[in-house]
């Protein structure tokens, strides 16, 4: 952080911090615990120790290692309180997962915005298939009944479109447009 943010409010600097590192603390909760709305809750209980924790002194160190720290004990507790004798991941593997989301934030926040500008290049039927997919969580049968068509031809859609999005992404990536 430098000397001209830590001049702000510490709410203003929490804010901006947590809104930088949300999109990877969630991917990061996401593959620790698998399961979206369990990531989601635990990413509201790591904001709300965060909002607690959070202090001037806190303001001046790197904000992604520490809250990614909070996550980590979030997901140990939840093992801990929901699998006591079959634990999926341990500590050090926990350090490990969290360790590559914190060196490859930049990474992920810039693949997430081209991403995002590659959805928006499509067109509007390979777009709704995206939404029903990703975003409703539909499977390929479900999607194949609401857009009146076979799974096999959503199937087989949903693979061109996901091969235009890496292509597209790749080439923004590599500092081209498409």
């Amino acid at each position: 952080m430098s000397a001209t943010d830590l001049s702000k409010p510490l709410p203003e600097i929490l804010a901006a911090n947590w809104v930088r590192v949300q999109p990877t603390l969630l991917a990061y909760l996401c593959s620790a615990l698998s399961d979206l709305s369990i990531a989601e809750d635990a990413a509201q209980e790591v904001a709300v120790a965060a909002t607690r924790q959070f202090t001037a002194e806190q303001a001046a160190k790197p904000f992604t290692p520490w809250v990614m720290g909070i996550a980590r004990k979030k997901v140990a507790l939840y093992y801990r309180k929901h699998y006591r004798d079959k634990l999926k991941f341990d500590s050090d593997v926990l350090a490990q997962i969290e360790e590559v989301f914190v060196e490859n934030e930049q990474e992920l926040s810039l693949r997430r915005s081209a991403l995002q500008q590659c959805i928006s290049k499509l067109n509007p039927k390979a777009r709704r298939l995206i939404e029903f997919r990703y975003a409703a969580g539909l499977r390929t049968k479900e999607i194949a009944e609401r857009v009146g068509t076979t799974s096999n031809t959503v199937a087989v859609t949903m693979s061109r479109i996901r091969k235009v999005l890496t292509d597209c992404v790749s080439k923004q990536m590599n500092g081209g447009a498409q």
